[in-house]
């Protein structure tokens, strides 16, 4: 029995000294989005590319590049490459260097933009064709694609030229059934192999691909709506995104995760915090003299305050209005598409709500 008391003791000593924020003072709503729970675990899949056909590229300078790279002997039809550190950083700079050429080149400015025009390589697009009537853009294709293949051989992360081949497209949109690039980007590749029958044939390449587990996650995104304190606004800074795991609380670092239809966020962005709705005495408390009317957004809606006595939301062609006290916490939760006013403020957010709140947060 003694011995039972001292192993909970620790545990009521936190549950005493825990102070969850009032229910009435929580903004909250939840989100899905892609983790990677485990870096160490992950598929793998093998891919066939056959790199000289079927593309907008020059076959005999795609063929010639890839006998160079696979350090072809005569009388082996097979070699495996693994990673060659001599050519790794090497490549890295030329690969910089010439995403930056691409960016000066007519109607490709934008990284995205990049990766459309890359994906066209691999689909004999007409315009494409036309570019190699420029010798600059001819070498700057066969250089990207060099530099493509020494970098998918280091073993490290795939280069977008290979990434959006068809064929690793569709492998990938297998285990993720929709696009991130960012998500993609962390795929590595291992085990390279090539093969030729004859010393004059396409060269074809066998990729094992390495793809992280991916789960869905749903994650708590709130805020405290506050007090006031005399003319002190008082509000504890609460993690953007948290979830609990095994009696813990972990926050994501959504500045960090990559929004591309859904957020995805690496295994780095996690991390354990004491800081949470649950135990708001680990979190730091904000405090702002307020004179005047002011909001501060939340993650559902705002807390207002100020000498309104008035506020007004127009959405379309409709209006409404509220009377409301002066000098008292408000906190207002918008329709979508909704825009409020009081004294000389404007706010939206598109909140996903179907009806308009407005709730007095005075003690």
């Amino acid at each position: 029995m003694h011995q039972n008391f001292f192993i909970l003791l620790p545990f009521c000593i936190f549950c005493i000294s825990a102070q969850r924020l009032a229910l009435e003072r929580r903004a909250c709503i939840t989100e899905q989005i892609l983790f990677i729970p485990d870096e160490t675990d992950y598929y793998e899949e093998e891919v066939e590319l056959s790199l000289s056909s079927g593309t907008s590229m020059n076959p005999d300078s795609v063929t010639r590049i890839l006998q160079e790279q696979c350090e072809f002997e005569e009388g082996f039809s097979w070699v495996r490459r693994r990673k060659r550190l001599s050519i790794v950083k090497r490549a890295h700079d030329l690969y910089k260097k010439l995403k930056k050429l691409y960016k000066i080149i007519e109607k490709i400015e934008k990284i995205d933009e990049i990766v459309e025009f890359i994906k066209s390589l691999w689909n004999r697009a007409d315009q494409v064709i036309d570019y190699f009537k420029s010798e600059k853009m001819e070498w700057l294709i066969d250089e990207t694609f060099r530099t493509s293949i020494q970098l998918l051989m280091s073993g490290e992360k795939i280069p977008e030229m290979i990434l959006n081949h068809p064929k690793v497209l569709f492998t990938l949109k297998q285990r993720f059934p929709f696009e991130n690039q960012e998500l993609f980007s962390i795929i590595s590749a291992t085990d390279v192999m090539c093969y030729q029958r004859e010393q004059r044939s396409h060269v074809i390449m066998f990729v094992k691909l390495r793809i992280p587990k991916v789960k869905k996650l749903i994650v708590e995104k709130c805020d405290d709506i506050g007090i006031m304190v005399g003319n002190s606004y008082q509000y504890y800074n609460l993690p953007d995104a948290t979830f609990k795991k095994n009696g813990y609380v972990y926050q994501i670092l959504l500045n960090e995760c990559f929004f591309e239809s859904i957020n995805f966020c690496k295994f780095v962005t996690t991390r354990r915090t004491n800081c949470s709705k649950e135990n708001v005495k680990q979190c730091q408390l904000i405090k702002n003299d307020q004179q005047r009317n002011f909001s501060r957004e939340l993650k559902n809606g705002f807390a207002v305050y100020g000498a309104f006595t008035q506020i007004i939301a127009r959405i379309n062609d409709l209006e409404s209005s509220w009377n409301t006290s002066a000098h008292v916490l408000y906190h207002i939760i918008p329709r979508s598409g909704e825009i409020f006013s009081f004294g000389n403020l404007e706010l939206s957010q598109e909140t996903g709500s179907k009806e308009t709140i407005i709730r007095d947060c005075s003690p």
